[in-house]
């Protein structure tokens, strides 16, 4: 389990404000959203686009300013 696993609980909460607000996106998504949030707090994000962040969160010291998201997969399969 990592630090971006919800609980039931958590995840019913996250449904329901998903459903109250209208988002566009799934328990799922945000799930992903917040485990990339985690691996990159603010002040460790870098000049990247965010699948850049998303392809690379469980190996943030790969990623650098102006890295593009080719190089991030790139990246991502040989840490695989």
């Amino acid at each position: 389990m990592t630090a971006a696993t919800l609980n039931r609980r958590d995840k019913r909460r996250l449904a329901r404000w998903i459903a109250e607000t209208g988002a566009r996106f799934d328990v799922a998504t945000a799930e992903e959203y917040r485990a990339v949030a985690i691996a990159f707090p603010p002040d460790k994000r870098k000049d990247a686009p965010w699948e850049c962040h998303q392809l690379l969160k469980d190996h943030p010291h790969l990623v650098r300013d102006g890295m593009t998201i080719a190089e991030a997969r790139a990246l991502a399969q040989e840490a695989a």
